[in-house]
C-alpha cells in the first residue's frame, strides 16, 4: 500500500492522547532525524504510534509500532530503507491533517 492508498485522519479518528483538557489538539513532539526521506520523527509508547514528517512536509502516523522497531528505525544507517522494508508494509498509516 502506498501513500496515495491511505486516507487522511479526521477529527473523529483522534484518540484521547491527541486532545488536552482544553480540547486543543496536542501534536507529538517531533525530533530531527538524519535521513534523505524524513526530517523529523516521534514515538508514543503508550499508544505505540510512530509519527514521521517527510522531507516534503507531510506528517504521517503509523499504528502499533513496537518500541524496539522504532528504536531500530532511529538508529539505522538508512532510516528510509528500514521504514520501507519494515514499517510501511506492516503498519497502518494515515496522513495527519495540520
Amino acid at each position: 500500500m502506498d501513500a496515495a492508498d491511505r486516507t487522511s485522519v479526521s477529527a473523529s479518528d483522534k484518540s484521547e492522547r491527541d486532545v488536552d483538557n482544553s480540547g486543543m489538539t496536542v501534536k507529538p513532539e517531533l525530533t530531527p532525524i538524519e535521513s534523505s526521506m524524513f526530517s523529523h520523527h516521534a514515538y508514543d509508547p503508550d499508544s505505540r504510534k510512530m509519527t514521521v514528517r517527510y522531507k516534503n512536509g507531510t506528517l504521517w502516523e503509523y499504528d502499533d509500532v513496537p518500541i524496539d522497531k522504532h528504536a531500530t528505525f532511529t538508529e539505522s544507517a538508512s532510516p528510509g530503507r528500514f521504514f520501507n522494508e519494515r514499517i510501511k508494509p506492516n503498519h497502518i498509516g494515515r496522513k495527519v491533517k495540520e
